[in-house]
């Protein structure tokens, strides 16, 4: 990851899963020699990934606007400024319009559209102009997926919101743009990948044939906020070709795959 300034200072929100795409995104610049701050929900091991890469860990809920003003005002502390901004903070709230209720939209909405906003509104004063901040959607947002309205409806309204912000922030020359997997094979997935027969649902409407790897939707995070991107205001599909077919209907799969939270 190319900076005509030296070192990069990036952050990564959502990163204290092990295995996850937060998790792995952080890795990934790190590796690539930038100065990595995560931030979460899980103090332990948030702290865990922060020595692994000798990054910074700053506990927050992004759905919190206290919080995330205090993760703002300790990174402009700590780092003056960032660079880019990855949000990879995500929660599956399932339902339908039958079975879902009012608490589980609203439950839905606070992490993915209310902290989206909070993260761009308080954390997008201190990135520096003509830097990046990417969000992790999901193909949900734009396509039927059987079994999760709150969170599908959520991160729909997530993907307006990238476009407002992507031409408020262009006079900083701020390039906000959004990624949008299929299914990703990250410790979420477990429901899934054990039973065979449903994992071949999932991959019979990918034309590649396989899901996408957590490295592989960070690889996405890594060129949305590399300098040389010229792009804002974009939905990103990174799903194998996913988006060209659709989702396993409800009467293809058990009822207990949208019973669970890894759907």
């Amino acid at each position: 990851m190319n900076s005509k300034a030296g070192q990069r200072n990036i952050l990564v929100l959502g990163a204290s899963s092990p295995g996850g795409v937060g998790w792995v995104a952080a890795k990934r610049f790190a590796a690539a020699g930038a100065k990595v701050a995560v931030s979460a929900r899980r103090p332990d091991t948030l702290a865990q990934l922060a020595s692994e890469i000798g990054g910074l860990a700053f506990p927050c809920d992004i759905a919190d606007e206290a919080q995330v003003l205090a993760l703002a005002k300790s990174l402009k502390e700590q780092l003056s400024h960032v660079d880019a901004v990855v949000n990879a903070v995500g929660k599956v709230v399932s339902g339908t319009i039958e079975s879902a209720s009012i608490a589980d939209l609203r439950e839905a909405m606070e992490v993915e559209y209310f902290g989206l906003f909070l993260a761009l509104k308080h954390l997008g004063p201190i990135i520096k102009d003509g830097g990046a901040f990417v969000t992790i959607s999901s193909l949900a947002s734009t396509h039927y997926v059987p079994g999760v309205l709150p969170y599908a409806n959520a991160k729909a309204a997530a993907n307006s919101l990238v476009k407002f912000a992507a031409v408020e922030l262009a006079p900083r020359r701020i390039r906000v743009n959004s990624i949008l997997p299929g299914s990703i094979d990250t410790p979420m997935m477990d429901p899934i990948r054990d039973n065979p027969a449903v994992m071949k649902m999932v991959t019979r409407e990918v034309p590649l044939g396989r899901v996408a790897t957590a490295g592989e939707i960070a690889a996405a995070a890594e060129w949305l906020c590399a300098d040389e991107c010229f792009m804002t205001g974009c939905l990103l599909p990174v799903d194998g070709g996913n988006h060209l077919r659709r989702a396993p209907f409800p009467d293809e799969m058990p009822a207990s795959v949208f019973d669970s939270k890894s759907a």
